[in-house]
């Protein structure tokens, strides 16, 4: 029994950071909040690994870290955004991607959990997680773009969630680094990088994802 508390408590500390998020979001700090939903990203990622290690899984385990997605994942950035945005004098209009986003966050989970079937290397459509770690990142930094271009952001972020795009899992990418003889260099780069200057470099690679479900389709398609 006490197998099944590690992955599920794990599940339980990515909603509490959803939950923390939105917190540091109505206390109008958006960095603190945007942390909480990063933290929550590597919550989601420690409790999958954690029931593969100890050999456990369950239908109540799949059900609460489906749950704790849609609100640290879809509802939390989206909440960090609209509060924001609220300061700025935007027509009601501009509110529906925000409400969009969480929507197609929980259709892209209910369709994940209701598949019999994955591919160990990828998912089809945007991960949850993916997304949502994106989005939050942008709230934080949303003056760079424009309230405009934002918006569309947010409402691709929320199209690509529910497409048959197909984006490569992330546990397998790492696998992929870990393998490499070069894999403690790309880490220290990387941490590197991100200590320095963190608004202008996480945003490459969490772009980067964004489009690689585009480009991989595209490349599919041409081998056809």
């Amino acid at each position: 029994m006490w197998r099944f508390i590690i992955p599920n408590s794990l599940s339980t500390g990515n909603l509490l950071m959803g939950l923390i998020a939105i917190h540091f979001s109505l206390q109008g700090e958006p960095f603190p909040a945007s942390m909480a939903i990063i933290a929550g990203m590597v919550f989601d990622a420690l409790d999958g690994a954690a029931a593969r290690a100890l050999g456990v899984s369950s239908d109540f385990g799949k059900e609460l870290d489906a749950l704790a997605d849609v609100v640290t994942f879809g509802v939390a950035p989206a909440f960090l955004l609209l509060m924001q945005l609220s300061g700025n004098e935007t027509h009601w209009v501009c509110a529906v991607p925000l409400l969009i986003f969480p929507i197609c966050g929980a259709l892209r989970l209910a369709r994940f959990n209701s598949q019999k079937s994955s591919s160990a290397r990828g998912f089809t459509g945007m991960p949850i997680t993916a997304a949502g770690g994106i989005l939050a990142v942008t709230a934080v930094y949303w003056q760079r773009f424009g309230v405009n271009a934002v918006l569309i952001i947010t409402l691709l972020l929320a199209l690509m969630m529910v497409s048959r795009l197909p984006y490569p899992d992330g546990k397998y990418i790492m696998q992929r680094i870990l393998q490499s003889k070069n894999w403690s260099i790309i880490a220290v780069c990387s941490a590197g990088l991100i200590i320095y200057s963190w608004g202008d470099w996480i945003l490459i690679p969490l772009f980067g994802y964004a489009c690689s479900g585009i480009i991989v389709w595209i490349s599919e398609r041409n081998g056809q």
